[in-house]
């Protein structure tokens, strides 16, 4: 790894789907702050490596991928792990006329280095790594792109100002039948930069002006039936949140739900009737 101390910008775990790989893209695209020298380069190796991984590991097969960005004094560190594949390592393969193996020479081409290693439990990666373990079942690949100092400062000062605390209302959310509408009513009313669902999932993200993480979400509804306006609170457990909510007179109006992401979420109602949500985010 490269000289300096590496703070952990963020962690995810993935399932090993073809989808993951746009998670894993929006995931990094997130930790850094728009128009960040290397932004579009990490985002390119982000997708090559996950989609290796999906692609020729035991990730593919009912496996999971965790993508991890670390960053340091003029460099950041990207690791991404997967389940193994009975000995192999990512390789660069020799030139040929197909697209297998193109993957890993783009990677090599955008990143200042890139290495390999194994160990039994947790993979490792990063400059010159050399360590090795027996297992076979469990390797990483990662890449480092170099950042320039002002940079790396930047990214180390915002992540830690934007992280919410638990048991505080960090998202909202609007639910409706006609989220152009929405976009264009928000966003010409306060300003909101409002960045459209690329995979057609049904849900836009929120953002407000100069902030550097996203804080609400629009929710696509089937019908009118669906329309809703409401706040998020974060908290640790979601299901000891909804026992709670009902001891002390509130309602259960969505049981539990857990996100292909592992987020976990669900909708209660005060004594009252009104509607609101909680949420945890995914482990890692």
């Amino acid at each position: 790894m490269l000289s300096g101390d590496p703070v952990v910008l963020g962690t995810l775990t993935l399932p090993g789907v073809p989808r993951s790989v746009g998670y894993a893209r929006r995931f990094l695209r997130d930790l850094l702050p728009p128009g960040h020298p290397v932004l579009d380069d990490l985002m390119t190796v982000g997708s090559e490596t996950v989609s290796n991984a999906i692609a020729h590991t035991a990730s593919g097969e009912g496996g999971w991928v965790t993508v991890s960005l670390l960053g340091g004094a003029g460099f950041c560190t990207l690791e991404v792990g997967d389940d193994g594949a009975g000995g192999g390592r990512p390789h660069v393969e020799a030139e040929s006329g197909d697209e297998n193996g193109r993957g890993l020479r783009i990677v090599e081409a955008l990143t200042e280095s890139w290495g390999f290693g194994r160990t039994e439990t947790a993979p490792s990666c990063g400059r010159d790594s050399a360590r090795r373990a027996d297992s076979d079942r469990k390797h990483r690949q990662g890449v480092v792109a170099t950042l320039p100092d002002a940079g790396a400062r930047s990214v180390r000062e915002r992540r830690t100002m934007s992280v919410p605390a638990y048991n505080t209302v960090a998202w909202f959310q609007v639910g409706t039948e006609a989220p152009e509408e929405a976009r264009r009513f928000y966003g010409d009313l306060f300003g909101w930069r409002i960045e459209v669902d690329p995979d057609g999932d049904g849900y836009d993200m929120i953002s407000y002006p100069g902030a550097d993480r996203r804080s609400g979400g629009i929710s696509y509804e089937a019908d009118a039936s669906g329309r809703h306006a409401m706040f998020l609170v974060m908290v640790e457990d979601v299901d000891a949140v909804c026992a709670e909510t009902e001891r002390h007179g509130g309602k259960v109006a969505l049981p539990t739900v857990t996100a292909s992401t592992g987020l976990k979420f669900a909708y209660l109602e005060d004594p009252a009737g009104n509607t609101f949500g909680v949420f945890s985010p995914a482990a890692g």
